[in-house]
C-alpha cells in the first residue's frame, strides 16, 4: 500500500460497518468530494445504485478518479486505486452494534430475513446464531480483516483478528467509535484540514430497546459468538484514545463546543428543534465533556 508522503492529498477509503454512525459521515464527507471524484459501493445518495460489481467493472481510467471510496467492503480496495491512500472507519461496540442492526433489518424490506423478524419467527438469539451459521459473524473483524467478500468460506479467526489489527495500525489514519463520532470528526478534520460541516445524527434505528432493556442471557450471547469483534473494538478503542491524546482535553472541547454550536443552528434552520442557550452550556461544558468521557463505552 502507498502511503501519502509529506505534501500529498492520499485519496480516502472510507470502510463503513453497518449501524456504526457510517451514514452520517457520509453526508459529510459529500460536501468534501465532487461526484466525479467518489463512489460507494454500497447504495448512498449519491450512487443509488452503488455496488461492489459496478465498481470492480469501471474502467481503471475511471477508478483513477476516484478520491474518495465508500461503502460495506472488507478491507483492500485501495489496490484498484490510483496514487496512495488511507483508510477511515468507525467501530461499535458489538453488543450495541447487533442490537440496533436487528431491529434495523426488521425494518429494512431489501433484507432477506426481514419478512422472519417482523413475524416474529425470528428472535435476536436466533438472528444471532443465524449470522454465525452463514458465517457473517464478528462482522467488523472480517471487514478489517479484508475477508468480508469470503464470508461463507470459513469461521472467524485468531488470525483474522490480528490481521484485523495490523491493517488498523499500518493503513487506517484515522480510526473512531461511534458513541463518540464528534471527536472522531475532530480528529478527521485535523488529519485532513477540512473545514467543518454542520449535520445531524442520521440513520438512527427507532423503537429499539436500549442495551440495558435486552435480556441478560441475548446479550451474553451475542458476546459469546462475536468474541473477535469485542477484543477489536476494545483495541480500535485504545488507538482512538491514543490518537485523541495528542491534543488537550481542553482544546478538543474547545472545538466541539464550536461544532456543536453549528449543528444546533443547522438543526435551526432545518426546522429540527428551537435552541435554548442555558441548555446548550449545561451539555457541552468541560466538565461535562470529562465526566462523559470516563463513562463511556
Amino acid at each position: 500500500m502507498h502511503v501519502a508522503g509529506k505534501g500529498e492529498q492520499p485519496n480516502l477509503i472510507f470502510l463503513h460497518i453497518p449501524k456504526s454512525a457510517g451514514t452520517t459521515l457520509n453526508f459529510i464527507l459529500e460536501n468534501h468530494f465532487s461526484r466525479e471524484e467518489s463512489y460507494s459501493v454500497s447504495k448512498s445518495n449519491y450512487y443509488p445504485d452503488g455496488s461492489i460489481d459496478g465498481f470492480k467493472a469501471m474502467t481503471q481510467a475511471r477508478q483513477a478518479k476516484i478520491r474518495w471510496l465508500t461503502g460495506h467492503m472488507g478491507y483492500g480496495y485501495h489496490e484498484h486505486l490510483s496514487g496512495p491512500s488511507v483508510y477511515v472507519t468507525l467501530l461499535r461496540e458489538p453488543v450495541e452494534r447487533l442490537i440496533s442492526n436487528f431491529y434495523f433489518e426488521r425494518h429494512l424490506k431489501e433484507s432477506p430475513i426481514h419478512e422472519m423478524i417482523r413475524s416474529g419467527k425470528m428472535d435476536l438469539r436466533e438472528y444471532v446464531y443465524y449470522y454465525y451459521a452463514i458465517e457473517m459473524d464478528n462482522l467488523q473483524t472480517r471487514m478489517i480483516s479484508g475477508n468480508w467478500e469470503k464470508r461463507g468460506d470459513g469461521p472467524c479467526t485468531p488470525e483474522m483478528l490480528e490481521q484485523a489489527k495490523q491493517n488498523l495500525r499500518d493503513h487506517f489514519a484515522v480510526v473512531g467509535v461511534a458513541r463518540r463520532f464528534d471527536e472522531f470528526y475532530f480528529l478527521l478534520r485535523r488529519y485532513f484540514g477540512w473545514h467543518y460541516v454542520p449535520y445531524v445524527k442520521r440513520n438512527k434505528t427507532k423503537n429499539r430497546p436500549r442495551r440495558e432493556e435486552v435480556p441478560t442471557a441475548d446479550r451474553q450471547m451475542i458476546k459469546e459468538y462475536n468474541q473477535y469483534d469485542i477484543e477489536l473494538f476494545q483495541f480500535a478503542k485504545e488507538m482512538f484514545e491514543t490518537q485523541l491524546a495528542a491534543y488537550s482535553p481542553k482544546m478538543v472541547q474547545a472545538s466541539l463546543l464550536t461544532a456543536s454550536w453549528r449543528n444546533e443552528l443547522f438543526k435551526q434552520q432545518l426546522g429540527l428543534q428551537t435552541f435554548s442557550l442555558r441548555q446548550f452550556i449545561r451539555e457541552h461544558s468541560v466538565r461535562t465533556y470529562l465526566r462523559q468521557r470516563l463513562h463511556w463505552d
